[in-house]
């Protein structure tokens, strides 16, 4: 999944053999330490925000230029996996918080509407929050799901 891995207008971002080992890293540690939650097709998009967010902060970048960032940048900003480390550990947040809006059906199918209630709460919070960064945020559809671009 991860070389598939690329929100709307970052193909350059999540393309660079930087960003996509630290995807597969924190994807695999999620996969060793959490098996009770296995591993589905979509899970790799779920830490995109994290690696945005934690990539454009420390370096005073805007989101347009994100794909702009040299190779040498993102090697010396992810070297001492601070960040690898922090999107595992938000991703891991966001399951804990999520969990329980997951629903097992009689066919043995997962319900989404819960994730879908989920995500657009969060939406709110984020727009009351951080009404700056919430912006881009919506426009380049980081918080949606297949069924729900609201």
């Amino acid at each position: 999944d991860v070389p598939r891995t690329h929100p709307n207008g970052y193909l350059t971002f999540f393309m660079n053999p930087v960003i996509q080992k630290v995807l597969e890293r924190v994807l695999f540690m999620f996969a060793i330490l959490h098996p009770e939650r296995n591993y589905w097709q979509g899970l790799n998009d779920l830490p995109t925000p994290f690696l945005i967010a934690f990539t454009i902060f420390p370096l005073g970048i805007s989101y347009e230029d994100l794909n702009k960032v040299p190779q040498n940048i993102l090697e010396d900003l992810f070297s001492s996996g601070n960040i690898e480390a922090d999107v595992y550990y938000c991703l891991s947040l966001l399951f804990d918080n999520m969990k329980d809006h997951y629903v097992v059906m009689n066919d043995g199918t997962i319900s989404m509407e819960g994730v879908e209630v989920f995500i657009s709460k969060m939406k709110y919070m984020l727009s009351l929050i951080d009404r700056n960064n919430h912006s881009p945020i919506q426009e380049e559809n980081l918080m949606t799901n297949s069924s729900n671009s609201s």
